[in-house]
């Protein structure tokens, strides 16, 4: 077990070292695109707040079907817990793959499209200061979102129990 508090540092790292390599991938690969994108969370069941930062590979199928993965991190504060009413915050990893689904055709410049990921979540909680929850568990991430050019942005339900509202880039 960890004993401490997962510090977002070295996701950020990770991130921005996958993304500074992702321009000599394009060029190898045509097909496969990145998204970067950051979030405001809140949890479904408490009160709080949260922030969310996520990379989505993805490589096209077929012209409505792509393959996705997901590398992300949320951070929540939780001003109220809904059973006990407690404050505290809790850090969360999620490493989901799954499929996206487009709605519109490839040949539009700004299309909808719908995801449906599962992986693994590891979550660490902290309520009035006392560890709570340290835990690994099913990830899950369901969405939908408006790509237009290379901005995206849309609206996701995430593991653990979060609503986000998600803004990114394609590099």
């Amino acid at each position: 077990m960890l004993k401490q508090i997962p510090d977002c540092r070295p996701i950020i790292l990770f991130m921005l070292i996958i993304s500074m390599f992702q321009p000599e991938a394009n060029g190898q690969r045509q097909s496969l695109r990145t998204l970067v994108n950051v979030g405001l969370s809140t949890p479904f069941l408490d009160k709080g707040i949260g922030l969310h930062l996520g990379l989505n590979p993805s490589i096209p199928l077929f012209p409505f079907l792509s393959v996705e993965g997901q590398v992300s991190y949320l951070y929540t504060q939780t001003t109220s817990s809904f059973i006990s009413g407690k404050k505290g915050q809790s850090h969360s990893l999620n490493f989901l793959a799954g499929g996206r689904l487009y709605l519109h055709r490839k040949e539009r410049k700004n299309r909808l499209y719908m995801n449906g990921l599962i992986g693994g979540n590891y979550l660490k909680e902290k309520l009035d200061g006392q560890r709570y929850i340290e835990e690994f568990n099913t990830g899950i991430s369901l969405g939908a979102f408006y790509e237009m050019k290379r901005i995206v942005i849309g609206l996701s339900l995430e593991s653990p129990q979060n609503l986000i509202m998600k803004a990114g880039i394609i590099i």
